[in-house]
């Protein structure tokens, strides 16, 4: 295997402490299943989601611009969300443009300049097998603060020279939770 070593340039602070989002949580706003609210969304660890990888994810970075916050690619983003939701037979009971509309409400209520916005879709019922026709989906998007800095020291990183899985049993072009 090949590899080289690139510098990424994200505030060290965020990348060495695991529980800096955890500590934001209080003062985040989340949004789920339709509403706006400061608790933090939760799964039971025998949920559907856990034991099977049903569920699907979205990552997205937010940027600080002299035009103000720019959510990177977010309409790519939001098909691929609903890409991933298609493969799974989910169904997230809003349209693309509403889930838009929503990112861009949860980062507009989360005070931050640069950030990053995580999406997540399971299915969260604690039933036993993957038949998920009475399955509780639970849709959720999050945005915290990333506390980038530009001035802080470069992150190292190995980017090896190997091929992602290829499409057959799993669907690479999707970002589901069991095959990632």
């Amino acid at each position: 295997m090949q590899t080289k070593q690139i510098a990424l340039p994200e505030a060290e602070r965020f990348l060495s402490d695991p529980s800096y989002i955890e500590r934001q949580a209080a003062q985040l706003v989340f949004w789920v299943n339709g509403r706006f609210d400061h608790a933090v969304p939760a799964i039971s660890v025998f949920s559907q989601a856990v034991r099977y990888g049903l569920g699907i994810y979205e990552g997205i970075r937010v940027y600080d611009t002299p035009q103000g916050r720019s959510v990177f690619r977010l309409r790519d983003h939001i098909l691929r969300l609903f890409l991933s939701a298609e493969k799974l037979g989910m169904d997230l009971k809003v349209t693309p443009e509403e889930m838009t509309a929503v990112v861009l409400e949860t980062v507009r209520r989360n005070a931050f300049k640069d950030g990053y916005v995580s999406i997540a879709a399971v299915w969260g019922s604690m039933r036993f097998g993957i038949d998920t026709r009475q399955s509780a989906l639970t849709l959720a998007v999050m945005a915290y603060d990333m506390q980038v800095d530009a001035q802080a020291q470069a992150v190292r990183a190995w980017v090896a020279n190997r091929v992602r899985t290829p499409q057959g049993p799993m669907e690479p072009s999707v970002k589901i939770s069991g095959q990632y």
